[in-house]
């Protein structure tokens, strides 16, 4: 059986940027995110379902679960030259979902990003 874990997410931040010298800067960011968990699972004919049979039949008309999490990341920044630089961003945007109804996980990420000023 094949089951489907769907998270999405918004965020409200404010963001820092650190200044070092040569050419290399810190980034920081603080504050919520609006996340959105959905579990899906297989039906008879194997395709995905809205809705596993487990999550309806027992408890809740659907296995969606949306929270406000507290939201953060970390980056750093390097400068080639003064148009382009290479950043590297780390987010973390807490634990999704709800243990009974959609189950939980944690959602991180880590992005490497190609600055171009003009």
């Amino acid at each position: 059986a094949v089951y489907r874990y769907d998270v999405s997410a918004a965020t409200v931040a404010m963001a820092a940027h650190l200044p070092l010298g040569g050419g290399v800067a810190m980034n920081g960011r603080l504050g919520a995110a609006f996340t959105g968990a959905r579990l899906r699972g297989p039906s008879e004919t194997g395709t995905i379902t809205t809705n596993p049979p487990s999550c309806v039949d027992i408890f809740f008309e659907d296995c969606t679960s949306t929270k406000t999490n507290f939201y953060w990341g970390l980056g750093a920044q390097f400068d080639i030259n003064p148009r382009f630089g290479i950043r590297v961003d780390y987010d973390n945007y807490g634990t999704v979902g709800e243990e009974f109804e959609t189950g939980r996980a944690k959602v991180e990420s880590l992005s490497a990003n190609v600055v171009f000023r003009f």
